[in-house]
């Protein structure tokens, strides 16, 4: 690991995951005085501002791989996290720095939600973006939740002083004809024009376990999961299970989702992806193998595997 590498690790450790000083000394393998020191030097240097200012070697590797493997317009790959809690939140605010970096004027957004979407609002700088709105991909929860799409598009809005278009609908309804009942109302028809004609759009994918956001919000249940599998799903894009091709799998649980069909990404400029794990790198790849979207963040780890399949 070169000396700049370790500056950066040691700062991203401390400012942007929240560890001690202690606790960073002993990840990176150096005293605490040492740790200090070098934090002392990054501020005096100004390296921290309110994001690190810098590349670390090899996440700059791995994102020219993925790049060049999948055909991306861009990714960016963020350190592996000391504790695997904090990875939704790493891979967050890196997806929240680089939206931030595509803000402009007109500009219309699409997001969806989820737990490291919820985070990635954490690293939008606030702005007041004129003639520019925020339009939801998927319907919501009957319940509240911080995480849930009313409350991540509401925010977003409020950050960048933009209008806000929702999915006033629930993400799964209880049949397919309640379903299209839904997507044929007018004020959701706006909504999906909306997210089709959108400037860039802000999304993550669903894992096929027990862990998964839908399961852990009783949206998926232990059935649906077996029946998932039993179509070969290996995750979720927008509430749409796919296989491994990036296929939307024929299966009683997609005949219900109220959201915008994966297919629509392809016709917006930009598509920032933001999700990483272990669990994760199945449904990630078939994402960018159907071209769903163009921009990838993760991590380390997650960037390895994907290289690596």
């Amino acid at each position: 690991m070169s000396r700049e590498d370790q500056r950066i690790r040691v700062a991203w450790f401390y400012y942007i995951e929240g560890l001690t000083q202690n606790e960073v000394a002993k990840r990176v393998g150096l005293s605490r005085p040492l740790v200090n020191q070098i934090l002392a030097t990054c501020r005096a240097e100004g390296l921290i501002q309110i994001r690190l200012d810098s590349d670390i070697s090899n996440c700059t590797r791995l994102a020219g791989q993925l790049i060049s493997k999948f055909g991306l317009l861009d990714a960016v790959v963020t350190p592996a996290p000391a504790h695997p809690e904090n990875l939704a939140r790493t891979i967050g605010l890196q997806a929240g720095f680089y939206l931030s970096d595509q803000l402009n004027h007109d500009l219309q957004i699409a997001i969806g939600w989820g737990e490291t979407l919820w985070h990635s609002l954490k690293g939008v700088e606030r702005q007041n973006l004129r003639n520019s709105s925020i339009a939801s991909m998927l319907g919501g929860l009957t319940r509240y939740a911080e995480i849930s799409a009313y409350e991540t598009a509401t925010r977003l809005a409020d950050m960048l002083s933009a209008h806000c278009y929702y999915m006033a609908a629930p993400v799964y309804t209880d049949d397919a004809k309640t379903r299209d009942l839904f997507v044929n109302q007018l004020v959701l028809q706006e909504v999906f024009s909306r997210v089709r004609s959108a400037d860039i759009a802000l999304c993550s994918v669903g894992q096929m376990d027990m862990q998964a956001t839908l399961h852990r919000l009783e949206l998926v249940s232990e059935d649906d999961l077996a029946d998932l599998k039993a179509h070969r799903a290996v995750g979720d894009l927008l509430g749409h299970y796919l296989d491994a091709d990036g296929n939307v799998v024929d299966c009683d649980l997609n005949s219900r989702v109220v959201a915008a069909h994966p297919a629509d990404l392809r016709d917006i400029e930009r598509v920032v992806l933001a999700s990483g794990g272990k669990a994760k790198t199945e449904i990630i790849s078939a994402v960018l193998r159907a071209q769903y979207a163009n921009v990838l963040v993760t991590d380390e780890a997650t960037a390895e595997l994907l290289c690596q399949a």
